[in-house]
């Protein structure tokens, strides 16, 4: 039986269809969906170094980006009568997800599937590899 659907929220299109899916699993187990969102300190870094911005500047774009999406599919969930909540944590992704799923006491994570093209030489997706390898829940690629 499902009771908690954990939803990886990241500021992309993957992450509106990897929330419509929770949502119809939500609805047909009658489950509330976690939705996280998760601020990595080396994205931080990065836009630091790239983008000639304050590691503060770079935190506060990416968390304004991820409550964004978090509102949004928030209201995409309350529109068709699922109950939600909303997180968004700084941290290392895959142990951060680990950590939640823990937490929220998660019985399937949901992922938003990539869409870029990756060639044969260029690593798989690091978290779909992660959760399948330690993860003892379900996961669904939507």
């Amino acid at each position: 039986m499902i009771k908690t659907i954990l939803l990886l929220v990241k500021g992309s299109e993957e992450s509106f269809k990897a929330a419509q899916g929770a949502i119809d699993l939500a609805k047909m187990s009658g489950a509330k969906i976690v939705a996280l969102n998760i601020i990595s300190p080396a994205v931080i870094k990065v836009m630091h170094k790239v983008l000639k911005k304050t590691e503060s500047e770079a935190y506060v774009d990416l968390s304004e980006d991820g409550w964004k999406y978090l509102y949004a599919i928030e209201e995409m969930a309350k529109d068709q009568g699922v109950s939600i909540v909303l997180e968004q944590e700084e941290g290392i992704l895959e142990k951060t997800v680990l950590e939640c799923a823990k937490n929220c006491k998660a019985d399937v994570v949901v992922l938003g599937r990539e869409t870029k093209k990756r060639t044969a030489l260029q690593p798989p997706h690091k978290l779909l590899s992660m959760v399948l390898d330690y993860l003892t829940i379900p996961v669904y690629i939507v």
